[in-house]
């Protein structure tokens, strides 16, 4: 069931009568370049941990290093990226030492609807595609049936 944080993430005419977003296939870029540029940026290891740790607080370098067990210069490659992106931002505080803190940018928050819609996929169709690559691999590996000329 979709919460109310879920439904203001989908425009009201994306919807149809079941709640379900019904996309309009001619409103699609069917050139692919602009999925392709959204897929290559959630395809990075850490990008989808990062968004999720990063959803509801605002952490600093050392919170988000330990939460995630993740190695330092993994850390901030993945962020130096994100930043260059335009997903996360530094926020500095007051004082000395100032404080760094990471967020997402409202462009990083408008994964969100993406990543719902991906996970509604998912939470719909996975189990099929599961038995669909397991009849696959069965089929390869079952002999063929012999044929014999008469």
């Amino acid at each position: 069931m979709r919460t109310k944080r879920d439904a203001e993430a989908w425009p009201a005419e994306a919807t149809s009568g079941d709640d379900r977003p019904t996309p309009d296939p001619a409103a699609l870029d069917w050139s692919l370049d602009t999925v392709q540029g959204a897929l290559q940026i959630l395809h990075r290891k850490w990008t989808l941990r990062l968004l999720r740790a990063l959803w509801d607080h605002d952490l600093r370098y050392h919170q988000l290093e330990h939460g995630l067990r993740i190695q330092a210069k993994v850390l901030s490659e993945s962020l130096r990226g994100l930043e260059r992106d335009g997903i996360v931002t530094k926020v500095f505080g007051p004082g000395i030492p100032t404080p760094v803190m990471y967020a997402l940018t409202p462009l990083g928050r408008s994964l969100g609807s993406v990543l719902f819609a991906m996970q509604v996929w998912s939470t719909e169709h996975l189990a099929e595609v599961h038995a669909c690559q397991r009849q696959k691999a069965e089929e390869a590996v079952a002999p063929e049936p012999r044929v014999t000329l008469r």
